[in-house]
């Protein structure tokens, strides 16, 4: 059974996706070789595999949904605010780590939202208060630790010393003049 699409159309990512649904029912249901089979349909798609098992992304649109109610134009706007937010801080050319403390540091942006409008509620009780209260310290001190560690991380790894590209020493199309 091949699992390759016709380049990047929606045909080929659909006779895809149904490939994938029918290998994880066949590994649901015991089959032996389904899950290598299922690890060699992600082999040959790995746009999908990324796609698929990021976690990041998942949060971010947890997140999203809790804050917003789920759908509609406000939801789309908190996205596109995200990814600007996410893009500024990425820069140019990010590592790998940079990467994932600026996915964590949006996602502790989304939470510590979410326990500011909680927190901003009306009264409850003083107990529920108190622990709406508590959530939002606590949610903003992990968003500052983590852009805290994201510019740590870029204070002390040299930037601009090193080409994009890697260093070539000889090229042998360049002549001696």
């Amino acid at each position: 059974m091949s699992t390759r699409g016709s380049g990047g159309d929606e045909g080929g990512r659909d006779d895809f996706l149904a490939t994938v649904r029918d290998l994880v029912a066949r590994s649901n249901a015991g089959e032996p070789d389904a899950v290598d089979r299922l690890r060699r349909a992600f082999d040959d798609r790995p746009e999908v595999r990324a796609q698929l098992g990021d976690l990041s992304r998942l949060c971010e649109r947890t997140w999203v949904g809790l804050i917003r109610g789920g759908g509609g134009l406000c939801e789309q706007a908190v996205r596109l605010q995200l990814a600007e937010l996410k893009a500024g801080l990425l820069g140019e050319n990010p590592t790998p780590l940079e990467r994932m403390l600026v996915d964590h540091a949006a996602v502790s942006y989304l939470a510590d939202c979410d326990a500011q409008l909680r927190a901003a509620s009306p009264p409850s009780s003083p107990q529920v208060d108190a622990a709406r209260l508590k959530r939002a310290e606590s949610t903003q001190r992990r968003l500052l630790n983590s852009l805290k560690t994201l510019a740590v991380l870029r204070a002390l790894v040299p930037r601009g010393l090193l080409p994009r590209t890697g260093v070539r020493l000889f090229d042998p199309e360049t002549r001696a003049g």
